[in-house]
């Protein structure tokens, strides 16, 4: 496995993830694919820059707070 080809992009620190290895993640916390995309939708819109322009560096932290907030929520 070559773990540089486009195939494994954002398999942990590349930014921007592929849009599967986000579903896979989500689902893997127990959330749903539908809310993978929504996450991944906005942050593909913003750049993966936070909303002070930084950029953001691990966005398995930033799925984390997603899904928290998801089952805070309810």
């Amino acid at each position: 496995m070559n773990v540089n080809s486009s195939e494994n992009r954002g398999f942990s620190w590349e930014i921007p993830p592929s849009l599967d290895l986000v579903k896979i993640y989500f689902i893997q916390k127990g959330a749903s694919e539908s809310e993978a995309e929504r996450f991944y939708s906005v942050h593909q819109n913003n750049n993966w820059k936070t909303v002070k322009g930084r950029p953001i560096r691990y966005w398995k932290g930033w799925a984390n707070e997603w899904i928290w907030r998801l089952n805070t929520d309810k």
